[in-house]
Protein backbone atom coordinates (compact mmCIF):
# COMPACT_ATOMS: atom_id res chain seq x y z
CA UNK A 1 0.00 0.00 0.00
CA UNK A 2 1.03 3.57 -0.82
CA UNK A 3 0.50 6.14 1.34
CA UNK A 4 0.15 9.55 -0.93
CA UNK A 5 -0.12 12.33 2.19
CA UNK A 6 -0.83 12.15 5.47
CA UNK A 7 -2.14 15.70 6.98
CA UNK A 8 -3.09 16.39 10.65
CA UNK A 9 -3.62 20.35 11.34
CA UNK A 10 -1.94 21.91 13.63
CA UNK A 11 -4.15 22.59 16.54
CA UNK A 12 -4.17 18.72 16.34
CA UNK A 13 -0.43 17.95 16.25
CA UNK A 14 1.24 15.74 19.22
CA UNK A 15 -1.93 14.73 20.52
CA UNK A 16 -2.02 10.78 19.12
CA UNK A 17 -4.14 11.76 16.31
CA UNK A 18 -1.49 10.87 13.69
CA UNK A 19 -0.36 7.39 15.72
CA UNK A 20 -4.13 6.07 15.33
CA UNK A 21 -4.28 7.29 11.88
CA UNK A 22 -1.22 5.27 10.79
CA UNK A 23 -1.99 2.13 12.90
CA UNK A 24 -5.15 2.21 11.39
CA UNK A 25 -3.98 2.16 7.91
CA UNK A 26 -1.40 -0.50 8.77
CA UNK A 27 -4.41 -2.40 9.92
CA UNK A 28 -6.41 -1.90 6.95
CA UNK A 29 -3.35 -3.08 4.72
CA UNK A 30 -2.60 -6.32 6.75
CA UNK A 31 -6.23 -6.77 5.94
CA UNK A 32 -6.27 -6.30 2.32
CA UNK A 33 -3.32 -8.78 2.03
CA UNK A 34 -0.59 -5.89 1.56
CA UNK A 35 2.95 -7.42 2.22
CA UNK A 36 4.03 -3.65 3.43
CA UNK A 37 3.03 0.37 3.22
CA UNK A 38 4.97 2.88 1.70
CA UNK A 39 5.21 6.53 1.96
CA UNK A 40 7.98 9.42 1.43
CA UNK A 41 8.47 12.75 3.05
CA UNK A 42 10.73 15.65 2.23
CA UNK A 43 14.38 15.21 3.71
CA UNK A 44 14.76 18.05 5.70
CA UNK A 45 10.81 17.20 7.38
CA UNK A 46 12.92 16.22 10.43
CA UNK A 47 10.06 16.04 12.51
CA UNK A 48 7.87 13.67 10.24
CA UNK A 49 10.60 11.65 10.07
CA UNK A 50 11.13 11.54 13.94
CA UNK A 51 7.40 10.14 14.08
CA UNK A 52 8.12 8.08 11.26
CA UNK A 53 11.00 6.37 12.52
CA UNK A 54 9.26 6.29 15.80
CA UNK A 55 6.53 4.06 14.13
CA UNK A 56 9.50 1.54 13.28
CA UNK A 57 9.81 2.96 9.85
CA UNK A 58 13.15 2.36 8.17
CA UNK A 59 14.46 4.53 5.37
CA UNK A 60 14.50 2.66 2.12
CA UNK A 61 17.01 3.65 -0.58
CA UNK A 62 16.04 0.96 -3.11
CA UNK A 63 13.82 3.36 -5.19
CA UNK A 64 14.14 6.44 -7.13
CA UNK A 65 11.19 9.06 -7.12
CA UNK A 66 10.88 10.46 -10.18
CA UNK A 67 8.62 13.58 -11.09
CA UNK A 68 7.71 15.89 -14.39
CA UNK A 69 6.58 19.64 -13.82
CA UNK A 70 3.99 20.13 -16.38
Amino acid sequence: MFLKELFVREADRRCGVADLLMQRLFDIARQQGCGRVEWQTEHDNTSARRFYEALGAKIHDGKVFYRVEL
